[in-house]
């Protein structure tokens, strides 16, 4: 890794709770000035336990988290110069909106001018202008959520921390403020780790993503590098909406025809370069926006629908084979299908991911 001025630094991070519980294993990453990274994966992954030990509220049980150079590991959380907000951030019950927001700033010093400047570069986008005389237990989750953002905004700290921070905001609002954060973050040049279950979220925002599961980074790259380029089949199958299409078997060859045998029994014509896996069990990957509703010809799948999602610019459609594989595909001319159609779906063999057998195959 390289010494970059001013990133966070984390090397082979470990951390377990009660009897071995492991919740981190070999955690490495870095996050560079003005980079926002989005950590995703399903719950229980350990997304908000590394946050929380960066943030020095718990203690690692190995590996070193160095911020601007200097090793953290032994320094207590409120000399870290960190801004964290948590899902459920705490405000001060008996201060309102508006000295929740500047009583960071106070603590430090800040003038009135200085504090009235930082405030007011926030308040427009996240909708605060007309709640500041109002406290707490007034607010709506969504309400309280804008509020612990910006009073962690205003003190433009050395590294931010947000553990899903706008998760309650109504989803047209969440959309704004998303633009507006990563617009305000990059005008700050400071890195920031963002913790989401979200992948449209991750997307939207992120520079890089790292995608953890059960403990491990599992792949870490720009947005479209895990999207175009998982690495194994858990990123493909958890990124990706509507998900992706894992289609199992064995390489056969039928009669001059290189053919994916499936257990259900149905056999799917390939292209000829997968003959030299003649014999071997493989999984194909097949996103959804890879097939296509065609004509009848010849190499296609015939295939029954069994329930359509109008979303508008596109259909959703799903569809079962008569022996029951089923197939998700995205369709921008599905207005006149209806449930028990039959159709014909074919592949764009240029996109499709090969992975090994195995659940986590590479």
């Amino acid at each position: 890794m390289s010494d970059i001025a001013g990133s966070l630094r984390i090397r082979d991070v470990s951390k377990s709770y009660g009897r071995g519980t492991r919740v981190l294993s070999d955690v490495t990453l870095e996050v560079p000035v003005g980079e926002i990274c989005t950590i995703i994966g399903p719950s229980g992954s350990g997304k908000t336990t590394l946050l929380r030990l960066i943030a020095g509220l718990d203690a690692p049980d190995g590996g070193t988290i160095a911020l601007n150079g200097t090793n953290m590991d032994t320094l207590p959380p409120h000399q870290r110069d960190m801004a964290m907000v948590f899902q459920g951030a705490p405000l001060y019950p008996h201060m309102t909106v508006w000295q929740n927001i500047v009583f960071p700033l106070k603590m430090r010093g800040a003038t009135r001018r200085a504090i009235r400047q930082r405030v007011d570069d926030l308040l427009p986008w996240l909708k605060l202008g007309a709640l500041l005389k109002r406290r707490p237990h007034t607010l709506s989750g969504g309400e309280r959520q804008c509020v612990a953002l910006a009073k962690a905004l205003v003190c433009r700290p050395n590294l931010f921390l947000l553990d899903e921070p706008i998760s309650h905001v109504d989803v047209q609002h969440r959309t704004a403020i998303r633009a507006q954060l990563k617009t305000h973050l990059h005008k700050l040049g400071i890195p920031c780790l963002y913790v989401t279950h979200d992948q449209h979220e991750a997307m939207a925002l992120a520079d890089r993503v790292c995608v953890l599961h059960q403990g491990r980074v599992q792949q870490m790259g720009t947005p479209l590098d895990i999207y175009r380029r998982p690495v194994n089949r858990f990123v493909a199958g958890f990124f990706g909406s509507p998900p992706i299409n894992f289609l199992e078997g064995r390489v056969e060859l039928n009669e001059g025809t290189v053919v994916l045998r499936q257990p259900s029994g149905d056999s799917l014509a390939i292209p000829g370069e997968y003959e030299r896996l003649q014999g071997k069990s493989i999984t194909l990957g097949l996103r959804p926006e890879h097939l296509s509703l065609v004509a009848e010809e010849t190499d296609t799948i015939s295939a029954s629908i069994t329930l359509i999602e109008r979303l508008g610019a596109q259909t959703v459609l799903h569809a079962n084979t008569s022996k029951h594989t089923a197939y998700i595909l995205l369709s921008a001319s599905a207005d006149s299908c209806q449930v028990g159609d039959e159709i014909r779906i074919a592949v764009d063999w240029t996109k499709v991911h090969l992975f090994e057998p195995r659940r986590a195959g590479r």
